[in-house]
């Protein structure tokens, strides 16, 4: 192995850490549970496009992984035995596994340099042996599961790649530029589309997502709610990014909701230019004892802001020269996702 691919493997010990929200679910009401339970589904269907924006090997990399957990029965160690592979082998391609479905691609999702599982090929071929369907997975993803170069993800080039920019043509940053003037001049909006000399995108994983979202529509539990919803459905039908700023409208409206999410194309820092967005999905349950702690502090706050150094008795009220004349406490709320 290369001193390049070598700086590209996880390090070993990396702590995992299981979310428990059960106990807030169960605290629910029995339509907030069901409206949660299709907003969640919505948001893990995105999963796949968060992994094709990454890059073209992630989900089929991710249908390994999950494969191969199927084929021992999730009994990982008795791999070792079965796949005639040394228990330092399992451990490492295991660190990869688990780091990749962290990051869900083969790219960290903070820095975007890409890692490789610290072993062989020949390694993760005796692993796939041990049935038909993961051997024949690892025949599609066996060489990007380990090409270093590219180093991370960036302007496609001979050292970096993007799932915004997917095409086996290189494109430049001066085509790019072009697209997008003319994109601009037909008031189309870039953040929910990919450039492969035709804009393309998951129509099917759209669809899957539409669904469950037409069922959580139906436990929603205010105007707001279903204003929301009926907006994002309509977003993911023909892809117009008016109706979802509409749904932001509703979204931001609707204050202290029990269930929360956010969901859609929103951040463009994976785009060397800048503009094509990500997929982002979280949704978070509120914590109905945390809160009451939060809306303690805030009742705090007109107290609280005349304790700084800076506050001196008789400017700005007592508050000092720093603040506003006008406390705007914010409605704090705390949730588990």
């Amino acid at each position: 192995m290369s001193l390049s691919e070598s700086s590209h493997i996880p390090p070993l010990g990396a702590t995992i850490h299981q979310l428990k929200i059960k106990p807030i679910f169960d605290a629910l009401e029995n339509r907030e549970k069901f409206y949660a339970h299709y907003l969640a589904r919505a948001a893990w269907h995105g999963s796949r496009i968060i992994m094709r924006q990454v890059s073209s090997e992630s989900p089929n990399i991710f249908d390994f992984i999950i494969g191969l957990y199927h084929a021992c029965d999730g009994k990982r160690d008795t791999l070792v035995a079965q796949c005639n592979i040394a228990s330092e082998e399992l451990a490492s391609f295991l660190e990869y596994a688990a780091m990749f479905l962290c990051n869900l691609g083969n790219f960290y999702g903070e820095g975007n340099q890409k890692f490789v599982p610290g072993v062989t090929a020949e390694t993760p071929r005796k692993i796939a042996n041990i049935s038909p369907e993961t051997k024949a997975g690892m025949d599609k993803i066996i060489n990007p599961l380990l090409a270093v170069p590219p180093f991370s993800l960036g302007c496609p080039s001979k050292t970096a790649q993007s799932g915004c920019y997917p095409s086996d043509e290189p494109i430049t940053r001066d085509e790019i530029t072009k697209v997008s003037e003319v994109m601009n001049m037909k008031s189309i909006g870039p953040e929910n589309n990919r450039i492969r000399k035709v804009v393309k995108n998951g129509k099917p994983v759209l669809q899957l997502l539409q669904a469950s979202r037409k069922l959580a529509k139906e436990y929603a539990g205010n105007d707001k709610q279903t204003q929301f919803l009926t907006h994002y459905i309509e977003c993911f039908r023909t892809g117009s990014l008016d109706a979802f700023q509409e749904s932001q409208k509703a979204w931001v409206t609707d204050v202290s909701a029990r269930v929360d999410k956010i969901l859609g194309f929103n951040e463009p820092y994976r785009d060397p230019a800048g503009i094509r967005s990500v997929w982002e999905a979280m949704i978070g349950i509120a914590d109905a004892d945390e809160i009451k702690r939060l809306k303690n502090f805030v009742d705090s706050s007109t107290t609280l802001i005349r304790q700084p150094p800076w506050a001196v008795k008789g400017v700005n009220d007592g508050k000092g020269p720093f603040e506003k004349g006008l406390l705007e406490a914010p409605d704090f709320t705390s949730v588990h996702g």
